[in-house]
C-alpha cells in the first residue's frame, strides 16, 4: 500500500517538470497529415509566393496628414525590412514602398535624394499623383483617406501562434524604440487573431478544469457529510490533470484550443469513478466486517464496473487515432489516456490511501433500526 502512494507521488512530480515544457501554440495544419492535399497544397503556394498567413501592423497618427511625415515613413520602411529578414517572412509590403518607388523614379538621376521623401509636402505630392494615376481608392487597403492610418502587411509562411507572438514581440520591441512619439501600432492579421483566442480558449479551459475539480470536491463532500470524503474524490481527478499534462509535455504537445478543450472534457467524463467506489465501501461497512474485507469486496463488485466501463470509454475513444486527422488522433489518445488514468487511481491509489489512513466518515451515517449504528468501534458521528 506505502508503494502505491510513494510511486503515485513519484508519478505526479515527474509529471510537473514534464508539464513544465508545455508551449502554448496554436497552428490549423498541424492538425492535418503531411500527406493531406490541403497540407501538400499550402506548402506548394508557399514555397512559390511570399505566404499564405497575414500579420498586420495598424500604425495609427495623431491627425490628418501625421503619415506622411519622413520620420514616421523611415521607422516604417526600417520595420518592414526588419521583419522582412526574420526566417518565416516573406514580404512585408505598405504605402511607404510605393512612395519610395515613386521617389526613386522621379530622382533616377540625383544619388543624393536619398530613398525616401525628405519632406511632408513631397510625400503629399506623390500620393496625390498617385491617386491621378490609377484611382482615389488604390490605397484604401493600405492608407486611409486622411493619411492618419495605414497597415504594414506582413505575408508569413508558419501558421504557429508561437511564431506569430515572437514576430509581434520584435515588432513592438521595433517600435518603442524607433518610431516617433505620438503614433500607436495594433496588430492584427490571422496569425494575431488565432493567438488572442488561442489564449482566451487556453486559459478559460485550464479554469473550466479547476471549476470542474473545486465542484467536484463540493458535491462529494456533501453526499459524503465529510471534506476528506471529498479530498478523495477529487485525487483521481488531480492524478489525471497531472499526467495528462505530463504526458504532453514529455510528448511536445503543445497546449491549443483542441487539446485545452479535450483536457477539461477528459476530467468530467471521469470524475465519477472514486464516488463509485467510496459508496460501495461504505455499503460494505454498513454490514459490519474490516475495512480490509470492505475493500475488497468493493474491489470485486463496484471495482469490475469501473474497470468495464472506463476500458469501454478509452478503447471507444482510441479507436480515432486510426483517423489520420490530428484533432481525432489528439482526441482519442488524451481521453483514452484520462480514462484509463481515473479509473487505475480509483482501484489502485485510493485504496491504498483509504486502508492507510482509514477515514472516519467511512463509518458514519448509517441508520440501522432506526438509529446511528457505530461499526469497528468506530462512533457513527465521527
Amino acid at each position: 500500500m506505502k508503494l502505491r502512494i510513494l510511486f503515485a507521488a513519484l508519478l505526479i512530480a515527474a509529471c510537473a517538470v514534464f508539464a513544465s515544457r508545455i508551449q502554448i501554440d496554436m497552428s490549423t495544419k498541424r492538425e492535418f497529415s503531411a500527406r493531406e492535399p490541403v497540407r501538400q497544397d499550402d506548402a506548394s503556394i508557399n514555397a512559390h509566393f511570399a505566404g499564405t498567413n497575414t500579420l498586420i501592423a495598424l500604425v495609427e497618427g495623431t491627425g490628418e496628414g501625421s503619415l506622411e511625415e519622413p520620420a514616421i515613413m523611415r521607422a516604417i520602411y526600417r520595420l518592414e525590412r526588419n521583419l522582412e529578414s526574420e526566417a518565416g517572412v516573406g514580404k512585408a509590403v505598405s504605402y511607404v514602398d510605393f512612395v519610395r518607388k515613386m521617389h526613386l523614379a522621379m530622382n533616377a538621376d540625383r544619388p543624393d535624394a536619398g530613398e525616401l521623401p525628405a519632406t511632408r509636402a513631397l510625400t503629399a505630392q506623390y500620393l496625390f499623383l498617385y491617386t491621378l494615376s490609377g484611382g482615389a481608392d488604390d490605397f484604401d487597403t493600405l492608407l486611409d483617406p486622411t493619411h492618419r492610418v495605414a497597415k504594414v502587411r506582413l505575408l508569413v509562411h508558419e501558421d504557429s501562434t508561437r511564431y506569430g507572438e515572437r514576430l509581434i514581440a520584435l515588432a513592438q520591441e521595433q517600435v518603442a524604440r524607433t518610431f516617433p512619439p505620438g503614433y500607436r501600432v495594433r496588430y492584427s492579421g490571422t496569425l494575431a487573431s488565432t493567438a488572442a483566442a488561442t489564449e482566451v480558449m487556453v486559459h478559460g479551459k485550464l479554469r473550466n478544469i479547476v471549476q470542474i475539480t473545486l465542484i467536484t470536491l463540493a458535491i462529494a463532500s456533501l453526499l459524503l457529510r465529510s471534506v476528506v470524503g471529498g479530498l478523495l474524490v477529487a485525487m483521481p481527478l488531480g492524478l489525471t490533470v497531472a499526467v495528462n499534462f505530463g504526458v504532453m509535455g514529455l510528448l511536445g504537445i503543445p497546449l491549443d484550443t483542441i487539446t485545452s478543450a479535450i483536457s477539461a472534457m477528459a476530467v468530467g467524463i471521469g470524475a465519477d469513478y472514486a464516488i463509485y467506489f467510496l459508496f460501495r465501501v461504505r455499503e460494505e461497512l454498513a454490514h459490519g466486517g474490516r475495512l480490509e474485507d470492505a475493500l475488497e469486496r468493493a474491489l470485486m463488485t463496484s471495482g469490475k464496473a469501473v474497470f468495464f466501463v472506463s476500458s469501454a470509454i478509452a478503447f471507444g475513444y482510441a479507436t480515432l487515432c486510426l483517423s489520420g486527422f490530428g484533432l481525432h488522433v489528439q482526441l482519442g489518445s488524451l481521453v483514452a489516456l484520462a480514462m484509463l488514468v481515473s479509473s487505475g487511481s480509483a482501484l489502485l491509489l485510493l485504496p491504498a490511501v483509504v486502508a492507510r489512513f482509514r477515514p472516519h466518515f467511512l463509518w458514519g451515517g448509517f441508520i440501522v433500526g432506526g438509529r446511528e449504528r457505530a461499526i469497528q468501534g468506530v462512533p457513527a458521528a465521527a
